[in-house]
């Protein structure tokens, strides 16, 4: 198989330390709030990204987009100054990432790329079922799914 695998999780906070991942407060999938829309301060998304051996010494795209319940994009946070963006949020976040295969690695091993993003004041506008969405190369291959609710008194 040579096709870009990825494992995904959310954290409370995580980071990418010499190829780690560091997280803390792993395990959930609900928010509750009060009111909406309510801005949780911060959560992690957590990345390894297994590129197989004949996928190595290529550039591969990796993408985090947010979605609702009916499939709409939902905004990551503010755009920076001076970036494109008509009603100035980001729906996507990414970059390129390019293994080498190095001397005497194995035929048919794979390579890990950890990732972390962390999202900060991120805004859900109502409750609901939201999933956050990893692609590699414009696939979609990983689905962390995230409920968001009143909080229950």
């Amino acid at each position: 198989m040579d096709e870009i695998e990825v494992d995904a999780f959310l954290a409370d906070a995580a980071e990418t330390v010499q190829g780690k991942i560091y997280a803390l407060g792993v395990g959930w999938n609900v928010i509750a709030a009060g009111q909406f829309p309510v801005r949780h301060a911060s959560l992690a998304v957590a990345i390894v990204v297994h590129v197989p051996y004949l996928a190595t010494n290529e550039p591969h795209r990796i993408e985090l987009r947010l979605e609702d319940s009916d499939g709409h994009p939902v905004p990551l946070g503010d755009a920076p100054p001076g970036a494109e963006a008509p009603d100035g949020k980001i729906y996507r976040v990414g970059g390129d990432i390019e293994m080498g295969r190095p001397a005497g690695l194995p035929a048919g091993d794979e390579q890990l790329v950890p990732l972390t993003i962390t999202l900060r004041g991120l805004e859900f506008p109502r409750p609901d079922h939201y999933r956050f969405v990893v692609s590699a190369d414009g696939e979609d291959r990983k689905v962390l799914r995230i409920r968001v609710e009143r909080l229950r008194r």
